[in-house]
């Protein structure tokens, strides 16, 4: 009888312990910001009742390379870029995909090769920004469902990383602080048009290689990282990310998988190494298999989107805006392939702004009627 009443009591305890953290970390660490730090999400939620649009997701190299007004112009379509880093898991972005797309939106995934063999767990560089002074991914926590919240909080976010960010946000107010700056950066961004304006990226260089790129060991040490000996693998963190994108497809929203960009550069050449030549074609073929299986399409083949070193930008996923017109080109000619793009109410990337501008115009008031 005493045990059983020790261990009501123990578990009594550890339902209070685990709410009070609950409370902890929804008060003073993972908080909402009313204007999120990436112009990108910001354009994602400001477009979210704007159908027909095409959504670009991935990481930074989905930033590299795509001329949003060629794209608009081929494919008659409201173009908004999103990527940002390879470091959020597919998972946190299909929770901000599933509010912010609707029927009729297609989503077009570039994804880094290390998407397709990533195991479960968090990247470090994700974990940190989610939350404190170098925070810019509030947005991936404010969008995810309570159970998901419960999920991340409880069995997900490092203590060590929680303590931190509440020390860092003791004595600020993240709902209005600076909010109004920050709109008005995003919006003179908006303003000025171009990839800029919808979340991609117009670097042309010429720059000195990202430091990870250059201790890497070459590009394809760069490119697949994480396994070893190059053994190419389909994780089952991807197959079960796959399972969670099938619930867009659902809602009449069109998801097109692609090969990410790949660029040589003067130090190394991409897909040179002989155990990845090896193993290549087999590992794409598995891929593309693993998404048709779900129902849905990938688009073109890897090679289409491997780049000379005249292109490079930095690191090895970074395409110079100078090649833009040949990225772009590769993704139109794959789309158009498509019967089911051409029926689709045309939309030009000005109406789009002036759709998007209102709704920034709406925030505006908003927060300025918090000051």
């Amino acid at each position: 009888m005493r045990s059983k009443k020790f261990l009501l009591f123990s578990a009594a305890l550890l339902v209070v312990l685990a709410a009070s953290y609950v409370l902890l970390l929804s008060r003073f660490v993972l908080l909402d910001a009313v204007v999120p730090y990436p112009s990108s999400q910001l354009l994602l939620e400001a477009s979210a009742g704007v159908s027909g649009k095409i959504v670009i997701e991935s990481g930074s190299n989905g930033l590299h390379g795509f001329d949003v007004e060629q794209l608009n112009r081929s494919l008659n379509r409201p173009i908004l870029i999103v990527s940002d880093s390879g470091g959020v898991p597919l998972r946190k972005k299909y929770f901000r995909l599933e509010r912010a797309l609707q029927k009729g939106d297609i989503l077009i995934l570039p994804l880094e090769w290390d998407y397709y063999s990533r195991p479960p767990g968090l990247a470090q560089n994700f974990l940190r920004r989610i939350a404190g002074r170098n925070s810019g991914f509030e947005h991936y926590y404010s969008d995810l469902p309570l159970a998901e919240k419960l999920r991340f909080m409880l069995t997900e976010y490092p203590v060590r990383h929680a303590f931190e960010a509440y020390y860092e946000n003791r004595g600020s107010d993240p709902k209005i602080k600076w909010a109004l700056k920050r709109l008005e950066k995003h919006e003179a961004t908006f303003k000025q048009g171009g990839a800029a304006a919808f979340g991609g990226s117009e670097r042309d260089g010429p720059e000195a290689m990202n430091a990870i790129a250059a201790l890497s060991g070459g590009c394809d040490r760069y490119l697949f990282w994480r396994q070893e000996q190059f053994a190419l693998q389909v994780s089952n963190t991807f197959l079960a990310n796959l399972r969670l994108l099938k619930r867009l497809q659902s809602r009449g929203i069109q998801i097109y998988f692609t090969w990410p960009a790949v660029v040589d550069s003067d130090r190394s050449d991409c897909y040179s190494q002989p155990e990845v030549v090896e193993q290549l074609d087999d590992y794409a073929s598995e891929i593309r298999q693993a998404v048709e299986s779900a129902g849905m399409t990938f688009l073109g083949d890897y090679q289409d989107n491997h780049f000379p070193k005249a292109c490079f930008l930095d690191t090895y996923y970074h395409v110079r805006n100078s090649c833009a017109d040949l990225r772009t080109g590769i993704l139109v000619n794959n789309l158009r392939q498509q019967a089911a793009l051409i029926v689709v109410q045309g939309v030009t990337q000005e109406a789009f702004q002036s759709m998007i501008m209102s709704e920034i115009d709406a925030l505006r008031s908003d927060l300025k009627s918090l000051h």
